[in-house]
């Protein structure tokens, strides 16, 4: 792990990367810069080089994803932006709102990000999964999102795999199993049916347990709450 820091260290410099914190440019960007910062602590240590550029640009140096299948194997990007959708999905949860973060990543770097938030703008669409690709749209100026990938931390259900189909995404990274409305494979696997998506590939698991985790701690909370109001 100290030859992948000392080479992103070094792309750091070729490319003029300031290590000052970039000023975020919109709220979405200051909630999740500010989730990453208070989730440093939770990262492996062969993690913190990368999400240290991160930070230091807002956004990856565009050609640092030719580490992606060398010097960097998948899996570990997987858990790098797997992080970042937890992190949005503590922020949910700071909100009121059921824990799921996702992130849309294009070419190494974060193109938007979003999580759960149907009550807080009284939108039943509104999930992760949804709030993120709409960000994303915006920011690229376009409905289609090809060669890009969605990272979520539960299980897509069936209107958010609708959405992903339409925005034409190549891939979807999930981290825990929906079990009762995932179409990833827990109740059917919609991406599999050809007619319906010909574009994104669709995995899971990254991160399950600490995705599943989140989700079991806010339903405990809410379980406590209601059980004090009862017999208070």
């Amino acid at each position: 792990m100290h030859l992948l820091r000392d080479c992103l260290s070094g792309i750091a410099g070729q490319t003029g990367v300031q290590t000052q914190r970039a000023p975020p440019r919109n709220w979405v960007e200051e909630k999740v810069l500010r989730a990453g910062y208070g989730h440093w602590g939770l990262l492996p240590e062969q993690f913190l080089a990368i999400i240290k550029v991160f930070l230091g640009v807002t956004l990856l140096p565009r050609h640092l994803s030719q580490f992606d299948g060398t010097l960097v194997p998948q899996l570990l990007w997987d858990r790098v932006w797997m992080h970042w959708a937890l992190a949005m999905a503590k922020v949910a949860a700071a909100c009121g709102e059921v824990p799921v973060g996702a992130v849309v990543v294009a070419a190494g770097r974060i193109v938007a990000v979003g999580h759960n938030q149907p009550i807080a703008s009284h939108d039943p669409t509104e999930h992760a999964e949804i709030a993120a690709l709409r960000a994303a749209a915006r920011r690229e100026g376009n409905y289609r999102l090809p060669g890009m990938t969605l990272y979520v931390t539960v299980e897509p259900c069936a209107m958010c795999a609708g959405a992903i189909w339409q925005a034409r995404l190549a891939q979807v990274v999930f981290g825990a199993a929906e079990l009762r409305t995932g179409v990833a494979g827990s109740i059917v696997d919609l991406f599999a049916v050809k007619a319906l998506n010909a574009h994104a590939v669709c995995r899971g698991g990254i991160l399950a347990e600490e995705s599943a985790q989140l989700l079991r701690e806010f339903f405990r909370a809410k379980r406590q709450a209601a059980r004090r109001k009862r017999e208070g």
